[in-house]
């Protein structure tokens, strides 16, 4: 149902959306935190954002597939072009 396109492009605006949620945790922790090393808090940093974004981005899919089970909502959704799928799948929760 979802071509490469439209979920790279939602990949791709829900990473964004997460990067500044994660920044506002993750930038005062490297800053703040003198018992870890730098690339330990890089480390840090890094895995929590990807592994955040990942749970955002598959539950913005689930979400988004189970409100496409009315079929004008699929109707509506099929008739937008790829761009406007992929940011509408990226942030599906967004508004919740």
């Amino acid at each position: 149902m979802y071509s490469t396109k439209v979920l790279l492009l939602a990949a791709k605006v829900s990473f964004i959306h997460m990067t500044w949620l994660v920044s506002i945790i993750g930038v005062p922790l490297v800053y703040f935190d003198k018992d870890l090393q730098f690339s330990e808090k890089v480390g840090l940093f890094a895995f929590f954002l990807v592994f955040l974004w990942l749970i955002y981005f598959l539950t913005n899919v689930l979400f988004h597939r189970l409100s496409l089970r009315k079929p004008e909502a699929l109707e509506a959704f099929l008739s937008k072009d790829e761009a406007a799928r992929g940011k509408e799948l990226g942030t599906h929760l967004e508004g919740w």
